[in-house]
């Protein structure tokens, strides 16, 4: 199943949790069916944003603006990780972060 998202990340130097952003979009985690290990994602700024500077942090429990395994923006290419051998992806261990607020990103995930 491959599903796309739109997501909101309000506040500037603020963590926020994937797969809470995800349950939030789709409303009641009961009415939703996303499981929280997927084989690929894909995180971008929005293109219709106009965002021009806007940087997005991804990253663990610790994220910040200095501590980040990998920065999106509108001139950088977008965050892909696919599983491999097997394994899956657990959206619950990612964190997003930006420093403009009121950012728009698009998710997509693949999941089996």
């Amino acid at each position: 199943m491959y599903r796309g998202f739109r997501i909101n990340l309000p506040l500037a130097n603020t963590n926020y949790n994937l797969f809470s952003l995800l349950q939030g979009e789709l409303g009641q985690p009961e009415a939703c069916i996303l499981p929280d290990r997927v084989q690929q994602v894909m995180i971008l700024l929005d293109p219709e944003g106009g965002y021009i500077g806007a940087l997005i942090y991804i990253g663990d429990f610790r994220l910040s603006n200095t501590e980040y395994g990998y920065v999106v923006s509108a001139s950088l290419p977008p965050f892909v990780m696919g599983s491999m051998r097997g394994n899956t992806i657990c959206l619950r261990d990612y964190y997003l972060r930006t420093d403009t607020p009121m950012v728009k990103v698009l998710v997509n995930v693949e999941s089996t």
